[in-house]
């Protein structure tokens, strides 16, 4: 209890209202991982996942997620925390969109890394492993402004040929990473791997 003109410091306020706010930073395990574009639809999307599921209790405690901007830290290497983070996970829900895909359709075999793509790579592998328990993917298109005649605002990710169109390749700096993230995680990469 605070009472009239009472200060109270940031770290009590913490301790009074956890259960209220959104769980921020990094922890050791994480019951299921967000993976998304950085688009406006996508994120706020991934946003909405995020705080769903934060907000559910199983077996008398919160559901732990894991999404870039409530959990990363400043000042700390981005790919290395996602990537431990994924690792880390029981479940992914990715987000595989018209906008996600679209950024892959310019990948080459020496392409740099394209984080999306390493989630997902990972995700694969950690399936393929055992390790991932399970992994639960959002498909959809775009975003329109105006509903179509079924009064939907968001197009299915089927009614274009974007997936036709993507590259039928391997980009080998993203599999170098995921053998990276993989090794310095305590697993051993597939044979697989190179080929997927």
């Amino acid at each position: 209890h605070v009472g009239k003109g009472q200060k109270v410091d940031a770290v009590e306020l913490r301790s009074r209202f956890d259960a209220f706010l959104p769980p921020r930073g990094l922890r050791d395990c994480y019951d299921a991982f967000v993976s998304y574009r950085w688009a406006p639809f996508d994120s706020e999307l991934a946003e909405g996942v995020f705080v769903l599921l934060s907000k559910e209790v199983v077996q008398g405690r919160m559901v732990q997620v894991f999404r870039d901007r409530e959990r990363l830290q400043e000042g700390r290497n981005f790919r290395t925390d996602f990537a431990a983070a994924l690792l880390a996970s029981k479940v992914v829900v990715p987000i595989v969109s018209e906008e996600a895909l679209r950024r892959m359709l310019t990948l080459k075999q020496d392409s740099n890394v394209d984080n999306v793509l390493l989630e997902w790579v990972l995700t694969v592998e950690l399936q393929a492993l055992g390790i991932l328990t399970s992994c639960f993917p959002i498909l959809l298109g775009t975003y329109v402004a105006h509903p179509t005649e079924d009064g939907s605002s968001i197009t299915s990710l089927f009614s274009t040929d974007t997936i036709k169109r993507l590259p039928d390749l391997v980009c080998l700096s993203v599999v170098a990473e995921a053998e990276r993230v993989l090794v310095a995680g305590g697993v051993l990469p597939s044979p697989q791997l190179r080929t997927r």
